[in-house]
């Protein structure tokens, strides 16, 4: 049983923390945890959430039980699975054998409650486990995560209070920890060839996007990723490109600007060093495994959204004139 007087209910009410109940995303130079900047209304599939509330411990008179601390409080804060997460989105159920990934958990008990901060996420088809190695799904604009904790002794909250239905079976099973409902997008990161004159420095159309349901479009909610030079690398030579006038230094000719805006980020090549005998190309890669951005990753070449983003970029090839008499494409 619960410490104190009639304590057969360890939880009867969990609170959420004013406006931080669920962190939706991870700011630029901060942890999940303590992310003070937050994507707009959503986050994407497969990257980390962190989720804060307060759990209280209550007697049979419905009264925090004030010597539910320290060792006599028998539910380990630590152990993420003790909560019983679960969520929903309408029909749709995610349970953590199947779609929803726990990371860690953090809490302190105090006098019968705790503050609890626990990372999560809602991973990718097919499940946790192989995550982006199946069809892309969603987007997902009314989820909610719930919880039905029970702590060493059996103890576990009251089915009153459940107000979050998780599975197929008529009737509520958990306690929402969200009073807003939380977005989740299944993204990736797109680079886009492009060509120009070796004397100009020459753009490359980067953007973050999501599956609507039939198609992937740009993600005009995205203020805040970001990418690393770092993480960059160029490749395949052709031509009169070489690396010795495209990155000598290495990185010296990638020149990469800030946080994403609605979706679109700004990223150039520098035009090559000295006089270009002729025209060249060479492949941009960039690295979103090492960047932590690995939940953005597509699929370029197969059906696996494992792959990182490239594009092709060639100097020397100059742009037709905009007076034509009759335009064909042929594709």
């Amino acid at each position: 049983t619960g410490a104190g007087v009639g304590g057969e209910d360890l939880v009867s009410a969990i609170t959420a923390i004013a406006g931080t109940a669920v962190t939706l995303a991870t700011a630029a130079t901060t942890s999940v945890t303590g992310a003070a900047v937050q994507k707009t209304g959503f986050s994407y599939m497969d990257e980390a959430m962190a989720l804060r509330f307060t759990i209280e411990a209550r007697n049979a008179a419905d009264v925090v039980t004030q010597n539910y601390t320290g060792a006599l409080a028998n539910l380990d804060l630590a152990t993420p699975a003790s909560f019983g997460f679960a969520a929903a989105d309408g029909a749709n159920y995610f349970l953590t054998t199947d779609r929803l990934s726990l990371s860690s958990s953090t809490g302190v008990w105090a006098n019968g409650a705790a503050g609890v901060s626990v990372t999560l996420g809602l991973s990718s088809l097919p499940d946790a486990a192989t995550p982006r190695t199946g069809a892309a799904d969603g987007p997902y604009n009314n989820l909610y995560f719930g919880v039905n904790a029970s702590d060493a002794d059996g103890v576990g909250m009251l089915s009153a209070d459940y107000d979050l239905n998780t599975d197929a079976t008529a009737g509520s099973d958990h306690v929402k920890i969200n009073s807003a409902p939380a977005q989740l997008r299944f993204g990736r990161l797109k680079f886009s060839n492009a060509y120009g004159s070796e004397l100009l420095d020459l753009p490359i159309p980067i953007e973050t996007q999501y599956w609507n349901v039939t198609a992937f479009v740009t993600n005009n909610a995205d203020n805040c990723t970001t990418l690393s030079v770092a993480n960059m690398s160029l490749s395949n030579y052709q031509g009169a490109l070489t690396v010795a006038n495209m990155d000598t230094p290495p990185g010296s000719h990638i020149s990469l600007g800030g946080a994403f805006i609605s979706g679109r980020g700004t990223l150039k090549l520098i035009k090559p060093t000295g006089a270009l005998t002729g025209r060249g190309s060479v492949t941009l890669t960039e690295d979103l495994v090492a960047g932590g951005r690995s939940y953005l990753r597509g699929a370029w070449t197969g059906t696996s959204f494992t792959q990182n983003p490239s594009a092709l970029a060639t100097f020397g090839v100059y742009k037709g004139a905009d007076e034509f008499i009759y335009l064909r494409e042929n594709y």
